[in-house]
């Protein structure tokens, strides 16, 4: 029998990926010593200084939203001013 996922269940799906990478990435940050002032503030629409980002997890990596795709967070953060 095939199962019917709902486009409200793969949001929420989505939504505790990105929390989980969020999560740990910023876990990660303190157990090095480094304040990364990161915040969530809904599903997937994050704070990260005085800047929104949106998030999303695209093969097990979390990526931010920047023009028409996404890239490699790490990658955001060298580049990112906030």
């Amino acid at each position: 029998m095939i199962s019917l996922v709902s486009t409200q269940e793969l949001k929420q799906h989505k939504a505790v990926a990105v929390d989980t990478l969020a999560n740990d990435l910023k876990r990660r940050f303190s157990d090095n010593g480094v304040n990364l002032p990161f915040s969530k503030e809904k599903d997937c629409i994050y704070k990260l200084g005085t800047r929104r980002v949106m998030l999303n997890v695209i093969g097990n990596k979390l990526m931010v939203r920047m023009g028409g795709g996404f890239v490699d967070f790490l990658e955001f953060l060298e580049t990112a001013r906030f």
